[in-house]
């Protein structure tokens, strides 16, 4: 008799299931209820302690739970990436901090990767070109100085722009002359070379799996004002370039002017110029005039920052004027301008879903007002009734004749 109970018990532990000896493992249908209320009804649960399985089996459970192989990896994890392990960008994507990456060449310079980029992907890339640097300064408009990133950032977070990357590199170099006494070297020229910054940039981003979708450069000061270098002497590495920006450079004259009109006069790059404008500048009214035209229209812009925003008639380029005029605030043109710019020419998807629904919006209210002017000219039913002269009848085409009555005498008196 033991024997044959002993042997019963054995084939049904064979039978009953290892899943079914752990309370984690998921309940079947019709379980989960009998088990809550027995929780409800104040009786004892049966439920292993957490640590009753080691961890490698409890995710083993888990993937299982989810109808996947044990030794695979997750959707999130798989991120398709050249050169970079899944496994590495996963764990880089949760991390959500931005990152700034030195770039070494000739003084240096960074680069800022936003946490939305960092699992890799292509995003607009915007460079920004320090003006002179007779202080030798190593932090410009990235990670310190004018910190440019912080403003990204804010966009970033209220969803307001894509995505982008902002990269400035260093140069101990200046543009005037008499900064250049002191032993300065004309600034992003000679012994640096754009297309050699462009290779090392490229393969930095290459390093966190991102790459370049369009190419955006904007200029301060000095960068933005000799003819032969900085802003000037990037057609060679970038014959593609979305947007060009010039903020407080040189306006002595119109050669600035004729140089943007002979690199991007038959192109489709966007040009922006901000400066303090007339007084500060006294030839900025020639400057203007040979950059727009003399048919410049004006456009809306924020008066808070700008007292005039004028632009081309047919291309699109605009020169804003600020409303500071002072020479201490020549840093702050640079980032009013940068703000225009990443503001208006990068916005999110949101952004722009927002803008088009607003576009359909006014379009069917103007279609409403001319229904309605239409409407209002095309003649009513009855209106001929309304308008009938006193004495008209009906059918007639004007008032009723009426004769004259007969004299005493007359012809029509002896008819009768």
């Amino acid at each position: 008799m033991r024997i044959l109970v002993g042997a019963l018990v054995t084939s049904i532990l064979v039978i009953l299931p290892l899943d079914s000896l752990d309370a984690r493992a998921p309940a079947k249908a019709g379980q989960a209820g009998a088990g809550k209320a027995h929780d409800r009804a104040g009786g004892p649960r049966a439920r292993a302690p957490k640590a009753a399985l080691p961890r490698a089996a409890s995710k083993a459970a888990f993937k299982a739970a989810r109808g996947q192989a044990p030794g695979s990896k997750s959707p999130s994890t798989r991120v398709a990436a050249r050169g970079r392990p899944a496994k590495a960008l996963a764990k880089r994507c949760r991390a959500r901090q931005d990152l700034r990456v030195p770039l070494s060449y000739l003084q240096g310079g960074a680069v800022w990767i936003p946490a939305e980029a960092r699992c890799g992907g292509k995003f607009p890339v915007i460079v920004l070109l320090h003006g002179n640097n007779t202080d030798k300064e190593t932090v410009k408009s990235i990670g310190g100085g004018r910190r440019l990133d912080r403003w990204a950032r804010r966009y970033l977070n209220g969803a307001l722009i894509e995505p982008v990357v902002l990269a400035e590199p260093i140069h101990f170099g200046a543009c005037a002359s008499d900064e250049r006494r002191n032993g300065l070297p004309y600034l992003f020229t000679g012994a640096f070379d754009f297309k050699e910054y462009r290779r090392r940039l490229e393969a930095a981003l290459a390093k966190h799996g991102v790459k370049a979708k369009t190419w955006s450069f904007i200029g301060h000061s000095g960068a933005a004002c000799c003819l032969t270098m900085g802003m000037f002497a990037l057609k060679e590495a970038w014959p593609e370039i979305k947007v060009w920006g010039s903020a407080d450079g040189c306006y002595r004259d119109t050669l600035q002017a004729a140089a943007i009109e002979q690199q991007f006069g038959q192109s489709r790059t966007k040009v922006f110029n901000a400066c303090r404008g007339f007084p500060a500048y006294q030839g900025y009214r020639a400057y203007e005039r040979t950059l727009l035209s003399k048919d410049a229209q004006t456009v809306k812009c924020d008066s808070t920052y700008y007292k005039q925003c004028r632009r081309h008639p047919t291309r699109p380029w605009y020169s804003f004027t600020t409303q500071f005029t002072g020479p201490e605030k020549h840093g702050k043109v640079l980032e009013e301008l940068f703000k225009t710019i990443v503001f208006h020419e990068f916005p999110s998807a949101r952004r722009v879903a927002a803008q088009k629904k607003a576009a359909e919006r006014q379009e069917l209210l103007a279609a409403r007002r001319r229904a309605r002017v239409l409407e209002a000219k095309r003649p009513r039913r009855g209106a001929s009734r309304q308008a009938r002269a006193p004495g008209e009848t009906r059918g007639s085409r004007g008032p009723a004749e009426v004769k004259p009555a007969a004299r005493p005498g007359s012809l029509a008196s002896r008819d009768d």
